[in-house]
């Protein structure tokens, strides 16, 4: 699942993974996220990845549980930071696609708030430039913060 909120002047929010499988795992590295309209069709953002300049972290997923909250939902095993601007287009989100570093795999998902409440669709950033790229940053797998 995926949550964020508004900034100043760009969308910030994370891609939250949970293991629910029957041992624990290992990320490591940048997922690749596409935000898809309500057809399936990706956005048209440009998509950037942050990479350190050492290894990125291992990032071991126990066996968990997403639990929705009032003061802000758990049981996410590991996220992965996003950072987006300048969208100037009418389609907005209402899935996404992460497909994991290192041959993982693929996860559809959806979108929930900070509490963890389902949503139809994701946020977006303001308009800033027209005529530029709408940008979608994402960063390195780490462990959630407890």
């Amino acid at each position: 699942m995926a949550a964020g909120t508004m900034a100043t002047d760009f969308y910030v929010g994370a891609v939250f993974i949970a293991n629910r499988g029957t041992a624990p795992c290992t990320l490591r590295g940048n997922p690749e996220v596409l935000l898809l309209a309500s057809d399936g069709s990706p956005l048209d953002v440009m998509r950037a990845s942050v990479r350190g300049t050492g290894t990125p972290a291992l990032v071991v997923v126990l066996v968990s549980q997403f639990v929705p909250d009032p003061a802000g939902f758990t049981g996410a095993g590991a996220t992965s930071p996003l950072q987006w601007s300048n969208y100037c287009a009418d389609v907005l989100a209402t899935s996404f696609r992460v497909t994991l570093p290192d041959a993982g795999g693929v996860i559809d998902g959806t979108f929930v708030d900070l509490g963890g409440k389902p949503l139809a669709r994701f946020g977006a950033p303001p308009c800033d430039d027209a005529s530029g790229p709408s940008t979608l940053v994402v960063y390195p797998f780490q462990e959630p913060v407890r």
